[in-house]
């Protein structure tokens, strides 16, 4: 590492006249003064450039000095990394969302570039401790991108693009969406920071109070147990009702989900407020799916909650001669459901970010729409980003 007293040794190409030793050491001013007063150094990096004539740390010392006290030793630590140096990086700027990727590296060749005219290129890359090749390099490639910047637009473009089509996306489906699309293999890493420097954000979700848990039902106790991870389809189905809000109307909305791949069974509409007769509908369409399943191992679950409709004695008796078993999640309790209690908040998301509930003009038809697309081509994180069909087909069912 060049000292700042090596500068004044260093003499400027001689031009035939004698230079005075005050010459050189005006000339190490104005080097010193440039370092620390250009207007293209931030105050952290001059306050790297200030420490940059000193022995390198070692990282176990480097790590000491900035987590406890703000001075760094001066000796090398045999301890950890040895006699090497650390990186050349400022704390705290890690990410390149902001700044670009070698933000400080580019600083430095800046710098070299501006006071080159003055100084030997060799001697300022010295001082900043970087390579002579890579000035060079960067020199000749200044203006153009790289494969991996190019790479990373092309990538942040395509992710624009999923985001406008689907705003409730996080950007784990987003990464998802566009692999399935281009079959681009990237990692969700990158997709998470391409998101983040294009500012972009899913639309969705507010986060969940916890609520205490509360009794059980008398009858049908809870045979889930928090344990749902059913091998086969039709061995638990869940059902639930919610409510939909349609140009100042309220509809109620049953879905039938079926555990093994979140699939919507089933699902009805009724514009009237406490109408049973969908909670009938989606009943006969698990009837009918239970008869027609050819191995009948063991009976199929079937969860709810505790609603009027549920707790009824004429809903009890519309399944008892089927291979049917009821099981209900305690007072309050969405936890115990989580299944559908989740896709509900995630569908009601979608349905008003994505597909736009509140200004169609058919609610029945968005609603098919949405089913058709939520089976077919909605990817689940649960379900390594495939849709239920796909996912169903795929485990040979």
């Amino acid at each position: 590492m060049v000292r700042r007293r090596e500068i004044a040794n260093h003499q400027p190409a001689s031009t035939g006249s004698f230079v005075s030793k005050a010459s050189c050491q005006r000339r190490e001013n104005q080097l010193w003064n440039a370092l620390q007063l250009d207007q293209q150094v931030s105050a952290r990096r001059r306050s790297r450039i200030g420490k940059a004539f000193r022995k390198p740390l070692c990282g176990t010392c480097h790590q000491q000095a900035f987590n406890g006290r703000r001075t760094a030793p001066v000796n090398r630590c045999k301890a950890g990394s040895g006699n090497r140096a650390v990186k050349k990086r400022i704390l705290r700027e890690r990410s390149w969302c902001r700044k670009g990727i070698r933000y400080w590296q580019r600083k430095d060749y800046e710098i070299i570039d501006v006071m080159k005219s003055k100084y030997p290129v060799s001697l300022l890359c010295q001082l900043m401790d970087v390579s002579r090749s890579g000035y060079y390099k960067w020199r000749n490639r200044r203006g153009t991108k790289n494969r991996y910047e190019a790479d990373r637009e092309l990538l942040t473009g395509l992710l624009q693009q999923a985001h406008q089509k689907y705003p409730s996306y996080g950007y784990h489906r987003l990464a998802a969406l566009v692999h399935r699309e281009t079959g681009w293999l990237f990692s969700h890493n990158l997709a998470h920071k391409c998101c983040k420097m294009a500012g972009v954000w899913s639309k969705a979700r507010k986060a969940y109070r916890y609520r205490k848990p509360g009794e059980e039902h008398v009858t049908f106790p809870n045979l889930t147990r928090g344990k749902w991870n059913p091998k086969e389809p039709l061995q638990i189905v869940s059902s639930d009702m919610t409510i939909l809000q349609h140009r100042g109307k309220q509809y109620e909305w049953t879905l039938l989900i079926d555990a093994f791949n979140n699939e919507i069974l089933d699902h009805q509409l009724s514009a009237r407020q406490g109408d049973s007769r969908p909670y009938y509908h989606v009943l006969e369409t698990l009837i009918q799916l239970t008869e027609a399943k050819r191995e009948k191992t063991a009976p199929t679950v079937f969860h709810t909650d505790q609603g009027a409709v549920y707790s009824s004695r004429a809903y009890c008796k519309a399944h008892e001669q089927y291979t049917i078993q009821r099981s209900m999640s305690r007072t309050g309790t969405p936890t115990d459901n989580p299944v559908i209690e989740a896709l509900n908040g995630w569908i009601k998301e979608e349905l008003a970010v994505d597909f736009g509930l509140s200004d169609a003009k058919d609610i029945q038809k968005t609603l098919n729409e949405y089913v058709l697309y939520f089976n077919n081509q909605r990817p689940a994180a649960a379900l390594q980003y495939k849709s239920p069909v796909q996912f169903r087909l795929e485990q040979g069912f």
